[in-house]
């Protein structure tokens, strides 16, 4: 008698577990394909970059902030910055130099740009994303930014992982701590008259340095590039934004005030800026100079903010 109650159970039992797996069966046949649907959905936001807070945050289109001059080119009376809220976004796009060593990516500047000749004070800032930036990645040089060579400026991201402004040739100034690989950093260089100084910043930490330049003069008329050297025309393979040139020597505060607005930010001093390219989509001058540039073999990136580390300060 116990052992039919004993077997009775255990059909019971096995019965009760057939269902169940039947049961389980059918949910995942009924549901299955609406689970793998939104697997797939969520792969594919995850790679769109929805999860980057940087996703959600406005973006200023191509010439939406710029520098109005109503007396024209190179007058400061009744200087103005238009554009509102929208000079305190993030860049709609960021130019990526295409990495070709025959023909690779820069820009050239259309009219003579009046950089500040002779022992004047100047300024030049940038932001800039670097592949091979860094002790560990392959020996090659980025010039950010070039007016003319042997009487000129360079600012320039060694391949041995440094940075350096050399002027006419021979004053030159050095930061040889380790950059870190895949930053957007924010790099400046500056001439006060004495002192040649500059500094590259990531992550809010910032390294300068400065060097005695006895009279780095300049000659007027040069050529002037972005992602380019003249006579070094070295492959860059990076990213730049937001170039800006003064004639004057910005002090920290400033330099500070720039960095904390961004990779997007508008100039400080605007009865000083010389050129201003956002590099937003184009290579127009914003600055109200008319010192537009070609763009030769540029890549416009529209999800820049996915590449590498971009820190809103």
């Amino acid at each position: 008698m116990v052992a039919e109650l004993y077997s009775a159970l255990g059909e019971d039992m096995k019965t009760r577990a057939r269902k169940k797996i039947q049961s389980a069966m059918e949910y995942l046949m009924t549901y299955g394909w609406a689970i793998l649907i939104i697997a797939v959905v969520l792969v594919v936001l995850f790679s769109l970059g929805i999860t980057n807070p940087l996703f959600f945050a406005p973006k200023a289109p191509p010439g939406s902030c710029q520098i109005v001059r109503p007396n024209g080119p190179g007058t400061t009376t009744d200087i103005a910055l238009e554009g509102g809220g929208l000079c305190t976004m993030l860049p709609e796009f960021t130019s990526t130099l295409a990495p070709v060593t025959t023909n690779h990516g820069y820009y050239s500047i259309n009219s003579i740009l009046q950089m500040p000749t002779g022992s004047n004070p100047w300024t030049i800032t940038a932001w800039v994303y670097d592949n091979n930036a860094g002790p560990n990645t392959p020996n090659i040089d980025c010039m950010v930014f070039s007016y003319g060579y042997i009487n000129g400026v360079r600012l320039e991201i060694d391949g041995d992982g440094y940075y350096e402004v050399d002027v006419n040739g021979g004053y030159y100034d050095q930061i040889s701590n380790p950059f870190p690989n895949y930053n957007w950093m924010f790099i400046t260089a500056s001439y006060d008259g004495k002192t040649l100084s500059d500094s590259i910043t990531f992550n809010g930490k910032t390294y300068s340095a400065s060097t005695t330049a006895a009279s780095p003069y300049l000659t007027p008329g040069l050529p002037a590039y972005i992602g380019w050297d003249l006579n070094h025309p070295d492959e860059c393979p990076a990213s730049i934004a937001n170039v800006q040139i003064y004639n004057t020597a910005l002090n920290p505060a400033a330099i500070n005030s720039l960095y904390l607005e961004g990779i997007g930010g508008a100039p400080q001093e605007l009865n000083n800026v010389v050129g201003w390219w956002p590099l937003n989509g184009n290579a127009n001058d914003y600055s109200g100079n008319n010192n537009d540039g070609t763009a030769n073999n540029i890549v416009w990136s529209g999800n820049w903010w996915q590449q590498g580390d971009y820190v809103i300060p």
